[in-house]
């Protein structure tokens, strides 16, 4: 795993950890937990927020993707508002990375 990657990871777990959750546990594996197992508008919409965010390097899914590397794990779910701006807020920054250099290398290929 690269060393970004990693690094990643272990600032999600803080995240989590910080609003109260597992703290081995990723946001986005938590999520994935809680949209399927107790489905509520929150769940959906942080889904939907954190898989569209993450699209550009893990395509359809990514918050199943993560539940599935991490299904041992007990999910607890945290304050909601703390995970809610804490998830908004980062997707928004990493997001607008993600989505810009692949909107690079679209416009790359194309050229």
């Amino acid at each position: 795993m690269g060393y970004i990657k990693t690094v990643g990871i272990a600032l999600d777990q803080l995240g989590m950890a910080i609003c109260g959750g597992n703290e081995d546990c990723t946001i986005s594996a938590t999520t994935g937990y809680y949209s399927r197992n107790n489905p509520s508008n929150f769940w959906i919409l942080l889904e939907w927020i954190i898989n569209t965010t993450f699209y550009p390097v893990d395509g359809e899914g990514h918050c199943r993707q993560a539940l599935e590397k991490d299904k041992a794990e007990e999910f607890r779910q945290g304050y909601k508002l703390p995970l809610a701006v804490v998830t908004i807020s980062s997707c928004l920054i990493i997001g607008l990375l993600l989505w810009g250099i692949y909107g690079l290398k679209t416009i790359g290929k194309k050229a």
